[in-house]
């Protein structure tokens, strides 16, 4: 958890992956807020700018943190892309190894183990 913007923090999502957001203005907290299907939450007092949020750090990941659980990643990724809201994915190793970019680079080896 970051100390000076929230959120930024890594969420688990329903299919049991996970996914960093970093929404650092209140601009990008809403559109957040808005695909979780949360938009009251940006309007709160307790959350309406980042120092209310870095303020109530705990109770604003709580609830995060439960409703990011309700989606995919696929959706969620999709729905961030689409919106403006800042992430990033954090891919399982397999998943890096079986990247057609990384297998393009020629990245991996084959080892004896």
């Amino acid at each position: 958890m970051h100390p000076l913007i929230q959120p930024y923090t890594t969420y688990q999502t329903q299919d049991k992956k996970h996914i960093v957001v970093g929404a650092a203005t209140d601009q990008q907290f809403a559109k957040f807020c808005q695909v979780l299907q949360l938009g009251e939450l940006a309007q709160k007092a307790e959350f309406a700018t980042n120092a209310d949020r870095v303020r109530n750090k705990h109770a604003l990941q709580q609830l995060l943190s439960a409703r990011v659980a309700n989606f995919s990643q696929a959706h969620l990724i999709a729905q961030f892309t689409e919106n403006g809201v800042p992430f990033s994915e954090i891919e399982s190793m397999a998943s890096l190894f079986d990247k057609q970019e990384t297998k393009a680079m020629n990245l991996t080896a084959q080892t004896g183990n």
